[in-house]
């Protein structure tokens, strides 16, 4: 299994101020940008699956909705390394300013999961 939270819908108000947000404090981090199609990478993983001897490789989606608010988004926020990894500098403003504008939008932030499952076999 694989879970990808993203709060990315273009025309969801509160997802462009947080963009605006990683714009701010993390320019760099445009090429991380959520795509909400991955059949690429979906190839990908399954490819690097039948690169280890599996076979018979099952793939399916699963779609789920999350309802955060600013401090439940922080702490899933604190679940990334790269988020972690961010100098206290950084981390702390960047933390507070999306906390902030969450807050603004009655404290609620709609995740939506796109969880990935991949099944194989092992041959003997």
């Amino acid at each position: 299994f694989w879970n990808k939270p993203s709060v990315n819908r273009p025309d969801n108000v509160l997802h462009q101020k947080i963009q605006d947000i990683y714009d701010t404090y993390l320019p760099e981090w445009k090429y991380k940008r959520s795509n909400l199609d991955d059949t690429s990478r979906y190839k990908s993983i399954q490819n690097t699956i039948s690169s280890y001897g599996f076979a018979d490789i099952q793939f399916k989606l699963y779609y789920n909705t999350r309802i955060l608010n600013s401090e439940e988004y922080i702490e899933l926020l604190n679940t990334y390394s790269d988020h972690r990894a961010l100098d206290k500098k950084i981390r702390i403003p960047f933390f507070e300013a999306i906390k902030a504008v969450i807050e603004e939008f009655d404290n609620k932030l709609t995740i939506y999961d796109t969880v990935d499952l991949y099944l194989a076999k092992k041959p003997c």
